[in-house]
């Protein structure tokens, strides 16, 4: 009888752990695709007047929007980059006035591949 019962008890831990994860794995997807559709929905929405324009000036005017959207991310990185620059400088020059902090401070310059120069 006791053999029995922990049996059980051991298949409802096993069954209901996989159970919850799937639910929290439904949950999150449900989530991304609902938050998908709103933002996909709030684009069409703000889309709505160019789709108005005739064929030429709509095209016109999407590629001056992806110009402005390269634009931008490329202004975003190169920012990056520069303040990643000038915080190398000040490492540097902290470990030249101050060599004991450099040695107590076990902190390694990032070696960031992810922001090169692409664009």
């Amino acid at each position: 009888m006791a053999e029995n019962k922990a049996k059980q008890e051991e298949q409802a831990q096993t069954s209901e752990t996989p159970t919850y994860k799937s639910d929290l794995d439904e949950l999150k997807e449900a989530s991304q695709y609902f938050i998908r559709s709103l933002f996909r929905a709030g684009v069409h929405l703000a889309m709505a007047p160019m789709y108005i324009l005739p064929e030429e000036p709509r095209e016109h005017f999407m590629t001056a929007g992806n110009e402005i959207t390269r634009g931008l991310s490329s202004l975003a990185h190169e920012l990056a980059n520069d303040f990643d620059k000038i915080v190398d400088e000040v490492r540097e020059e902290v470990e030249v006035e101050n060599p004991r902090a450099s040695s107590t401070n076990s902190a390694k310059p990032r070696a960031d591949a992810s922001r090169s120069n692409s664009g």
